[in-house]
C-alpha cells in the first residue's frame, strides 16, 4: 500500500497542548473556585431563593422585641480566713460555679420561686398571670402547678440562669413583654435562691458539728480503754520498756549456745582421740579415715562456723549489689574487699586447725593405753549430759525471750495507737471550734445585684441578613459540591488537566456569539483547528484521519462535516467517509444520495467511484453507508479490507476523513484507527466525561494507534481558541457588514434560496451542529 503514506505522529497520551498554554491549569485555586460557582449559578439562585422563602417570613414573624431583666450574684473564689491568715480557696471553681447555676433551677429553688410569685400575684397557681412573658413563653399547662411553668419557661429560654465567663457572676435573665414583670421574677429568683443557700450553709455547719462532737466522744472513749490495756500489760513488769530485759535474755542465750558448742568441740576431740586409740596397731589412720576425720575436726571449729557463715552472707548481698549499682560505685569496691578479707580469714583459720589435728593425730598414735580409752567414754558420757542440759535451758531462754518481745510489740502498737487517737480528739476539737469562728466570715455566694431591666435589641435584620448571606453561601456549598463531584469537561483546560492529550482546538457555543458573528466565528474555530493539526511535528495535516468520540452525542459527526468542509475551503480534494456501519446518518443530515450503502460496496471490493457522491462545496465528495448487520460489521472492517478500501480511494484525494461509531462502546473505530494516519478525539463541554475519555485514549493507544488530540465542542466563549467575535465586536465597521452578508463558508445543512444565501436559522445549523443525530 505504497499510496498511503503513514504520518509518523507519536501518540499523544500525556502531552499537552504543543499550541495554546491553557490558562486555566495554571489559575490559582480561588479563581478556579468562582468558576465552578459561576457554571452553577442555577443551583446558587434556586438555593437562595429557597432559603430565603422559607427563611424571611419565619424571622419576621416569629421573633418579635422583647424586654430583657437581668440579676447576678456573685460567687468569690477566694473567701479570706478569720481565725487564719491565709485564704479559703474554691477548688475547682468553674465546676463549682456551674454546678451553682445548674442549682438555680433545681425543684427546690422553683417550688420557692413560685410560691413567692404566686404571693405577689404574678402568677397564679395554675398559670401564669395575665399576658406578660411569663405568660407569653406558655398557655395554660395541663398538668398545673408553678413549677412545671417555671420549667416550661426554662426550656424555652424565656428565663436562663447562665454562668458568665471569665467573671465571678451568675446571671438570672429574664425575657418579657412587661419590663416590670420581668423584673419582678427575676428578683424573686435572686432572693429565693440566696435564702436556700444560706439556710442549707447554716445547716449545713451544724450538721457537721454535731457529727464532729459525737466523734469526739467517741475518741474519749477509745483513749479510755487503750489507757486500760496499756495499763495491764505493763502490771507484770512495771514498765513499758522490756529492751534491758531482752538484752540480758539474748545474752544468756548466747553463752548457753557457746558452752554448747565448747563441749561439742571436746566431744569431737575424744571421739577422735577414741579412734585413735581403737586402731593402734596401725602406725598411721587410712588416708581417706584420716582425711575425713581431719574435715570433721576443721567444720566443728566455732570460728571456721563463724567465717563460713558470714562470707556466705557477704557474698550474696555483693551479688545484689552489682545487680543493683553501678561497677564505679565505690560501696561495691568495698564489699569486694571485704569478702576477700573474710575469705583469707576462713582460710587461714581452716590451715590452722587442721595442723592442730595433724598435730593432735601425731600424738595420739603414739599414745596407746587401755585407761584412756575408758577416760574418753566416761568424758563422752558426762559431755553428753552436759549438752542435753544445756540444751533444755537454751529452749527455755528462747521461749522468754519470744514471749518478752510479743509483749514488748502490743505495748507499742497501743502505745502507738493512743498517740494517733490523742491527734485525732485534738483534732476534732479544733475543727469544731474552727467552724464556730468561721461562721462570721463573709459568704462565698453572696448578692451582685437585683435586676435591672433594658429593651432587647430588635435582632431581626440582623438574622434577615444572616439568612440573605447564609442562603447565598449555601447555594455557592451546594455548587461546588455538584462541580466537585461532576466529571464531564467544561473547558480545554479540564481535558488537558485530567486526560493529558493536547487540545487541537474547539468550537464555541452558538448562545454564546451573537448573531451577526455567528457564520464566520465557526468558520474561524474550523480554520484555527486545521491550523493546529497542520503545525504538528511540522508534517502537514495527515492524508487519512478518523475522527471519533468516547461516548455517543460528543460530536464527532459535526466535527467530521466541517473539519471536511473547512479543509476542501482550503483548496484540497477531501473525501468524507460515514464510517459508521450501524447508525449512519452523515448522507441522511446532507439529504444526499438517498439510501446508498456504497461503504459497504467499496470494502467488498467494488469500484468507489460508482459509490462516491459529491457534495455542494467544491472539492468534497460523500462515502455514505447504511446499516448492516452486526455479524457482518466484523468482516467488512478486517485489516485487509479496509486498507485496500483506503488505498484505492486515496488515489483520486488530499484527505480521507472517516466519522466512526463511539470508540468505548464498539470496537469499529480502533479497527478504522488501525489503517489510518491519525486519530482526533472528540469532547462535548457539559456532556463528555474525563474517565471516558481517558479509557477511549488507552484503548487507542493498546491497538497501537497515534492519537492526534482532542477537539472539545460547545465551549463557552472565553474558554474558546478563536478569539474572533472579540476582535470582531471591536471593530465598528465589520458588525453592519455581517449582518448585511451570511454567505454560508461550511457544508449548508439546510435548504439554500435562489441566490444561495441561507435563512439565519440554517446559518446557525450549518455552522453548530451541537452533537450527533
Amino acid at each position: 500500500m505504497d499510496s498511503i503514506r503513514k504520518h509518523e505522529v507519536q501518540p499523544m497520551a500525556h502531552r499537552m497542548s504543543d499550541f495554546y498554554d491553557d490558562d486555566q491549569s495554571q489559575e490559582s485555586s480561588l479563581p478556579t473556585l468562582l468558576a465552578g460557582i459561576a457554571r452553577r449559578w442555577r443551583i446558587v439562585l434556586t438555593t437562595f431563593l429557597i432559603v430565603c422563602t422559607i427563611g424571611l417570613p419565619a424571622v419576621w414573624i416569629v421573633m418579635k422585641p422583647y424586654y430583657q431583666a437581668t440579676a447576678a450574684i456573685r460567687v468569690t473564689p477566694v473567701v479570706s480566713s478569720i481565725l487564719f491568715s491565709g485564704d479559703n480557696t474554691i477548688p475547682m471553681y468553674k465546676n463549682f460555679v456551674r454546678t451553682q447555676a445548674d442549682l438555680m433551677v433545681s425543684d427546690l429553688v422553683l417550688q420557692s420561686v413560685g410560691e413567692e410569685l404566686v404571693a405577689q400575684g404574678i402568677m397564679e397557681a395554675d398559670q401564669p398571670k395575665g399576658g406578660g412573658t411569663v405568660s407569653a413563653a406558655n398557655a395554660k399547662n395541663p398538668n398545673g402547678g408553678c413549677i412545671m411553668t417555671l420549667k416550661n419557661m426554662v426550656s424555652s429560654k424565656t428565663l436562663q440562669v447562665l454562668a458568665e465567663d471569665n467573671t465571678e457572676l451568675i446571671k438570672i435573665t429574664m425575657k418579657s413583654s412587661s419590663p416590670d414583670e420581668a423584673a419582678a421574677v427575676a428578683n424573686t429568683f435572686l432572693n429565693s435562691y440566696m435564702t436556700i443557700v444560706a439556710r442549707e450553709e447554716s445547716q449545713g455547719e451544724d450538721d457537721r458539728i454535731a457529727v464532729l462532737e459525737n466523734e469526739a466522744k467517741v475518741l474519749d472513749e477509745k483513749l479510755q480503754r487503750q489507757r486500760r490495756a496499756i495499763n495491764e500489760l505493763i502490771k507484770e513488769y512495771g514498765t513499758a520498756s522490756l529492751t534491758a530485759r531482752q538484752e540480758m535474755k539474748l545474752g544468756q542465750i548466747s553463752a548457753l549456745q557457746s558452752k554448747i558448742t565448747e563441749f561439742e568441740m571436746q566431744k569431737i576431740s575424744l571421739q577422735i582421740k577414741e579412734q585413735l586409740l581403737t586402731n593402734q596397731g596401725d602406725a598411721e589412720l587410712a588416708p581417706h579415715e584420716r582425711v575425713r576425720l581431719r574435715y570433721d575436726f576443721v567444720n566443728a571449729d566455732l570460728m571456721v562456723k563463724t567465717l563460713t557463715v558470714n562470707a556466705a552472707q557477704l557474698e550474696q548481698e555483693l551479688m545484689v549489689a552489682r545487680q543493683q549499682l553501678a561497677g564505679t560505685n565505690p560501696e561495691l569496691a568495698r564489699k569486694a574487699e571485704l569478702v576477700e578479707a573474710l575469705k583469707e580469714r576462713l582460710q587461714q583459720r581452716c590451715t590452722e586447725v587442721g595442723e592442730n589435728f595433724d598435730g593432735m593425730v601425731q600424738k595420739e598414735l603414739a599414745r596407746n593405753d587401755v585407761d584412756q580409752l575408758a577416760d574418753i567414754a566416761i568424758q563422752l558420757e558426762q559431755i553428753n549430759t552436759y549438752q542435753q542440759r544445756l540444751q533444755e535451758m537454751l529452749s527455755a531462754e528462747d521461749i522468754n525471750v519470744i514471749e518478752l518481745g510479743r509483749k514488748q510489740m502490743a505495748i507499742d502498737d497501743l502505745q502507738g495507737q493512743h498517740e494517733m487517737t490523742k491527734e485525732l480528739h485534738a483534732t476534732v476539737n479544733r475543727r469544731i471550734q474552727e467552724i464556730g469562728v468561721e461562721r462570721k466570715r463573709p459568704a462565698k455566694i453572696s448578692r451582685a445585684y437585683f435586676a435591672n431591666t433594658a429593651p432587647l435589641q430588635d435582632k431581626r435584620q440582623k438574622y434577615t441578613l444572616a439568612l440573605l448571606f447564609g442562603g447565598l453561601g449555601l447555594g455557592a456549598m451546594l455548587g461546588l459540591l455538584r462541580n466537585r463531584f461532576d466529571l464531564s469537561v467544561h473547558t480545554p483546560g479540564d481535558v488537558a488537566r485530567t486526560t493529558g492529550i493536547r487540545i487541537l482546538g474547539t468550537t464555541t457555543r452558538s448562545r454564546n456569539i451573537e448573531d451577526a458573528f455567528l457564520p464566520e466565528h465557526f468558520v474561524n474555530d474550523y480554520q484555527t483547528i486545521c491550523a493546529n493539526i497542520g503545525l504538528l511535528d511540522g508534517a502537514g495535516i495527515p492524508r487519512i484521519i478518523t475522527v471519533t468520540s468516547p461516548r455517543p452525542r460528543d460530536g464527532k459527526t459535526t466535527l467530521a462535516i466541517n473539519l471536511s468542509v473547512s479543509l476542501a475551503k482550503m483548496g484540497k480534494k477531501v473525501l468524507l467517509i460515514d464510517g459508521d456501519l450501524r447508525k449512519a446518518d452523515i448522507a441522511f443530515l446532507l439529504k444526499l444520495c438517498g439510501t446508498s450503502n456504497g461503504l459497504k460496496h467499496v470494502l467488498l471490493g467494488e469500484n468507489p467511484e460508482e459509490f462516491i457522491c459529491h457534495t455542494s462545496v467544491e472539492g468534497l465528495d460523500l462515502l455514505p453507508s447504511n446499516p448492516c448487520e452486526p455479524s457482518m460489521i466484523y468482516n467488512l472492517l478486517s485489516p485487509e479490507r479496509v486498507e485496500n478500501a483506503l488505498e484505492h480511494v486515496s488515489l483520486h484525494y488530499d484527505h480521507i476523513i472517516i466519522d466512526t461509531p463511539p470508540a468505548l462502546d464498539v470496537p469499529d473505530a480502533l479497527l478504522w484507527a488501525r489503517a489510518v494516519d491519525a486519530v482526533i478525539l472528540t469532547a462535548y463541554s457539559g456532556h463528555t466525561k474525563s474517565i471516558d475519555i481517558r479509557e477511549a485514549i488507552a484503548r487507542l493507544e493498546r491497538a497501537q494507534v497515534p492519537v492526534l488530540g482532542a477537539v472539545l465542542s460547545n465551549v463557552a466563549a472565553r474558554q474558546s481558541y478563536n478569539a474572533f467575535h472579540w476582535y470582531a465586536e471591536s471593530t465598528s465597521t465589520l458588525k453592519p457588514n455581517l449582518k448585511g452578508t451570511k454567505r454560508a463558508h461550511l457544508l449548508p445543512m439546510g435548504e439554500e434560496d435562489e441566490n444561495g444565501y441561507q435563512s439565519e436559522n440554517a446559518a446557525k445549523e450549518a455552522y453548530a451542529i451541537d452533537c450527533d443525530a
